[in-house]
Parts: C-alpha cells; sequence; structure tokens
C-alpha cells in the first residue's frame, strides 16, 4: 500500500519544493555566502528533505551537498559570512562529526544551527567498496555519483539552491516517489554487498511510507548469501539501531516485523554473537519467519482488545521478534546461570539497551509460561499473582501475547483469565508485603534466623494472594496460622534449625 496522501500530491503537479519562511532565508545565507566569497559552488539540498518536501512533509534537518570544498570548509564560510555580515543572526558554531564507518559515517559532516534550523554540510562524494567491509574509500564525486552510491532513488534527490529545481540523476528517483516504490540506484546486489544494512533500511522506509518493495530489492534481499552478509560486514549495534527504528513507531511496527519475517531474515537477527552461545543451538528453529508471521497475525487480532501503551506495544514487538526461540536459553559465560534466550538475542545480538531486553525478555517468559499453562493454574490467583508480581503493570503485555501464542480454539481462556484479573482485587498486587516480617518472625513467632526467613514471608504473600486482598481482616486467626507454618516448617527443616541455632550460639559468645 503506498502514501495515497504524499504520492498524489506528486503526481498532480511538476516536482517542485514550497520552501517555508526558514528554509528561503537559510538558502538565502548559503547563497549570499557564495556571491559574497566568489565561490563557484553549487550547493544542494540532498536526501530525506527533498523526499519529504516532495511529500509534502515538513523537516527540521536540512543535508547540504556542495562539489568543490569539504563540508567543513564550507561551513565555516558560512559562519564566517554571518559574523561578518549580521552579528546578531541566529547561527550556532560549527561542529563536525568526524568520519565514524562503525556507525555509518563514512565521511566527516559539518553541522550547525541557522534560524534554529539543523544543518548537516557534506561534499558531493563517490564510494568504492570491498568484499569483505562495508566500509569504502571515499573521494570527491560528481552529483551523478553521489546520487547513484546512496541507499535508494527516492533518497538520491537533489534541490539545485543555484537554479532552485529539483535533481533527479539516477533517472527514476520521481518516478518511484509517485509511484510508492522502494528502488536502489544500482541493482540491489550489488547495493546490499556493498553494505547489507541497506536491507534493513529498506525494510524501514517501506513500512515508514507505505511504500512497495521493488521486486529485485525483494530478490536480493531474500537471498541468504546477501542478508547473510550482515553477520560479515555490519556490526550488531547498527542492527540494533535499524531494528529500534522499525519497532518503536506503533503505526507501521507489525507491517516491519511482517516483512522482515517474509525475507527471511529473522533467523540472522535472532543470532546472539560472541558474547554469548545457545544452551541448546540443535532446537534453534531453521525458519523463525514462519514463527514470527503467524504471531504477527494473531497479534493483529487480539492486541486491539487490549489497552497496551505505546512503550508497553514496543516491548510486545521485541518480544515477538524473538518468539522463535522462546524456551530456549543462551549463557554469557561458564560461570553465570543460563538465561532466557530472548535476552540473549535482543541485548547480545540485536545490542539492545539492558532496560528494554530485560523488560521484553521478561514479558516473554511469563508469556510462554502462561500459554503452557492448564486451566487449573490460570484460574489460580497466587499462579497468577505470582507472574503479575514478576512484571508488575506489564502484566497486560504478557497475557496479551500469550493470547496470541494460543491455538484460536483456545484464546478465550485467556480473555477470561483477564476478566477475572480485572475483578480480582489483583491489580497492585506487585506492591503487597508479608504483614509479618522478619525482624517479628523471629521475637515473635520464634523462627530461627537464615534461610527459613524468606520461606515465610513468601508464604504470607502466598495467601494474600490467595484472597486476593493485601488486607487481613482477622489478625488474630492470621497470627495463628503464621504460628503453625513456622512450626510446621521448623519440624521439616531440623538440619537447617540446628545451624541457626548454632549460629546464634556463636554470636552470642563472641558478644
Amino acid at each position: 500500500m503506498t502514501n495515497s496522501i504524499g504520492t498524489s500530491k506528486l503526481l498532480l503537479q511538476e516536482p517542485t519544493i514550497v520552501l517555508t519562511e526558514k528554509e528561503t532565508a537559510i538558502f538565502k545565507v548559503i547563497m549570499d555566502t557564495i556571491y559574497h566569497f566568489h565561490l563557484n559552488t553549487v550547493p544542494r539540498a540532498a536526501g530525506g528533505w527533498v523526499r519529504d518536501k516532495l511529500l509534502g512533509k515538513e523537516s527540521d534537518d536540512i543535508d547540504i551537498a556542495v562539489d568543490d570544498m569539504s563540508g567543513e570548509a564550507f561551513a565555516y564560510k558560512v559562519k564566517d559570512f554571518l559574523t561578518r555580515t549580521s552579528p546578531g543572526a541566529s547561527c550556532s558554531s560549527v561542529g563536525v562529526v568526524r568520519a565514524n564507518p562503525d556507525q555509518s559515517k563514512h565521511l566527516e559532516t559539518a553541522t550547525l544551527r541557522v534560524f534554529d534550523i539543523s544543518l548537516d554540510v557534506n561534499n558531493l562524494r563517490t564510494e568504492t567498496y570491498t568484499l569483505d567491509s562495508r566500509i569504502p574509500v571515499v573521494a570527491l564525486g560528481t552529483p551523478q555519483e553521489d546520487a547513484s552510491r546512496r541507499d535508494f532513488t527516492i533518497n538520491a534527490l537533489f534541490y539545485n539552491l543555484r537554479t532552485a529545481s529539483v535533481e533527479d540523476f539516477t533517472g527514476t528517483g520521481l518516478d518511484d516517489l509517485r509511484a510508492g516504490v522502494i528502488r536502489t540506484p544500482l541493482e540491489p546486489t550489488i547495493t546490499f554487498q556493498d553494505d547489507p544494512l541497506r536491507i534493513l533500511r529498506a525494510v524501514r522506509f517501506s513500512t515508514r511510507l507505505g511504500f512497495k518493495l521493488d521486486d529485485e530489492i525483494m530478490k536480493a534481499a531474500s537471498d541468504p548469501n546477501i542478508y547473510g552478509l550482515l553477520l560479515v560486514k555490519v556490526s550488531r549495534e547498527r542492527w540494533g539501531v535499524e531494528i529500534h527504528k522499525m519497532l518503536i513507531r506503533r503505526l507501521t511496527s507489525l507491517d516491519s516485523l511482517d516483512m522482515l519475517a517474509s525475507l527471511g531474515i529473522i533467523n540472522v537477527l535472532t543470532t546472539v554473537g560472541d558474547s554469548a552461545k545457545f544452551e541448546e543451538p540443535d532446537a534453534v528453529p531453521k525458519d523463525q519467519g514462519s514463527i514470527v508471521r503467524a504471531l504477527v497475525q494473531n497479534v493483529r487480532e487480539v492486541e486491539p482488545h487490549h489497552t497496551l501503551s505505546d512503550d508497553q506495544h514496543y516491548a510486545l514487538t521485541l518480544a515477538i521478534l524473538t518468539s522463535g526461540v522462546y524456551g530456549l536459553h543462551v549463557r554469557e559465560r561458564p560461570s553465570k546461570p543460563a538465561r532466557c534466550a530472548c535476552y540473549g538475542v535482543l541485548r547480545h545480538g540485536l545490542k539492545l539497551p539492558n532496560a528494554d531486553s530485560e523488560r521484553a525478555s521478561a514479558i516473554s517468559e511469563v508469556a510462554w509460561k502462561l500459554s503452557r499453562a492448564s486451566q487449573e493454574e490460570l484460574v489460580n490467583p497466587v499462579f497468577i499473582g505470582h507472574c503479575m508480581r514478576y512484571l508488575k503493570e506489564d502484566w497486560v503485555v504478557a497475557l496479551c501475547l500469550a493470547e496470541c501464542l494460543a491455538a484460536a480454539h483456545e484464546r478465550q481462556r485467556y480473555v477470561d483469565c483477564r476478566q477475572r484479573v480485572l475483578l480480582s482485587g489483583l491489580i497492585g498486587c506487585w506492591n503487597w508485603r508479608a504483614p509479618i516480617n522478619g525482624t517479628s518472625l523471629v521475637n515473635d513467632f520464634g523462627m530461627p534466623r537464615g534461610e527459613g526467613l524468606s520461606v515465610l514471608l513468601d508464604r504470607q504473600v502466598d495467601r494474600l494472594l490467595s484472597n486476593c486482598s493485601m488486607v487481613v481482616n482477622d489478625e488474630e486467626e492470621y497470627k495463628a496460622w503464621l504460628q503453625g507454618e513456622v512450626e510446621e516448617w521448623m519440624v521439616a527443616n531440623p538440619e537447617a534449625v540446628a545451624r541457626a541455632n548454632k549460629h546464634g550460639k556463636a554470636k552470642k559468645a563472641k558478644k
């Protein structure tokens, strides 16, 4: 499905760009700089700003490409011009983002703000790639060379400030923008071999803009020999950045997951790299894409019946991405305990923030547990309460995901479970504490210090959960029950009682 609003506007008119008042003022400053210093420079606005303006969208960031000097040199000339002619003009100092190929910055970029609009200034360039790296050799280039090395034709359009006209050096950028098509300037196999990250970018732009992937892109991007180069040429941090950008946008996040799964890329994205290893490598499914696609379809049907916040939906999509490894585990180091494989994929495979990885992993763990629970467990407030205490407010996300994991004829179990929870009094149970604390257990109930205290605290919480209330209505009855629990534990654990008594005597002797 194409972006009907933006592309229909483009179809009805010549490719002209209507500048805002600020953009007009900024471009005048750039041209006045050229005239002031008697330069032959041809400045061009480039990339996403041109695309968005043609689609009728506004942007606060403008990329400027110059043809006869470095971006840094030109930015300093703009700053110098404004300092000389308009000392009070709104213009920041010039910053320089140094080349950082691992972060997809192949060329130094000069940055400055003019009239509160951010400008990134580069020179036109050409790039030459080697077979084993996505980091190119960069040189000064022509507009044609610069356009051809860009990722997609719709991002390769220029706006020439001298002629106030749109330039399409690939020859198809404007047509693709009209038709709503994502296409590469060069043959996609070559483009993706040069920089496999562009496969993920193709998915992101396609779903974000509502554009169709060109058939040749689909063919190249679904080739394991092509998308497998992500493992060789692209840092996992960059994978994570693209995945975050895809999934954080709620409106199209499920479309992105569906497309990634359709292309077969999921199996690469759910590897864990060198910093962790699967405990059950032979159990990792060979086709995780089909698992993700089926789950995405279920989520489309089920999620509208749940009230999830935007950040909860994002956590849900991360959990869906890793659904092919549910029930599996990874180990970060031999000395550390195994962890949920979902955490390993998100934290080690995609290098996502620890908080996001922990959250999505916890949701997936509980959802997996709920999806395999018996009916007796689903109606048990203690079982459900422990799930809720583990996830706190995110219990709703796990229940939604569990419903999606269930077969269609079993989903009503989770609908009923949600209704029971909402009516039960368990909401907020993650804040409940044992009415009788550890000190009181020792001093008033004769409970020995040590390992048994946590057991008795947990039993108290279980009692609250079973009653679906944190309120103790009959204190005497409660104390009698607790005394019985203490005595039962002591009878069942004589060795622990002996150790506690021995430790207590040793402490008294020291005093």
